[in-house]
């Protein structure tokens, strides 16, 4: 929901799947430009600003299996900390390109 509302869309369905294809080039740009994490952080971050770049979101329905002895690389906390650390980011980011967008003074009577 914070991507939502982050991205005024509903288009991106799970940002915190890994399994993802970017196009290259704008996120060639947005790396050079920005610090990423690389981590469970990593994801929302980038789908955030891929559309703020206003690319297209494309979402693919995938079919996931768990195994019972499968290992995760999630931490709980390590991860859950980088992700609200990230969202916190975006949020002021979100905050200075909307202050641009509001209107001004009228100007002179």
């Amino acid at each position: 929901m914070i991507v939502w509302a982050y991205t005024g869309s509903l288009a991106v369905h799970d940002p915190l799947c890994g399994f993802r294809c970017f196009p290259l080039p704008p996120t060639v740009a947005l790396l050079d430009r920005h610090r990423f994490g690389d981590r469970m952080d990593f994801d929302p971050e980038i789908v955030v600003r891929l559309a703020w770049a206003g690319l297209p979101i494309v979402n693919v329905a995938v079919r996931v299996r768990y195994f019972p002895q499968g290992r995760s690389h999630f931490r709980l906390v390590r991860d859950n900390v980088l992700i609200a650390a990230t969202y916190g980011r975006l949020l002021l980011a979100l905050l200075g390109r909307t202050r641009g967008r509001r209107p001004g003074p009228a100007g002179p009577a």
